[in-house]
């Protein structure tokens, strides 16, 4: 159904009505917090320096940006 929304625009109500049925948005977002986590995780065993302040700066961003 994703596939066709450019070919059939009546599917993006259909689509909508199922991403919000399932709280996709609110999944996105607890996914995207656990990717988050992960990234500056793998990031503590770098020294301090600005350009790892800038990767966990960069990495956070993700989570506040809006479409």
């Amino acid at each position: 159904m994703v596939k066709e929304i450019h070919d059939c625009p009546e599917n993006c109500e259909k689509v909508r009505e199922f991403v919000r049925e399932r709280d996709g948005v609110g999944y996105a977002s607890r996914v995207l917090d656990e990717y988050i986590g992960k990234a500056v995780l793998s990031l503590a065993p770098l020294p301090d320096s600005a350009a790892k302040r800038y990767l966990v700066d960069l990495a956070r961003f993700n989570a506040l940006r809006t479409v």
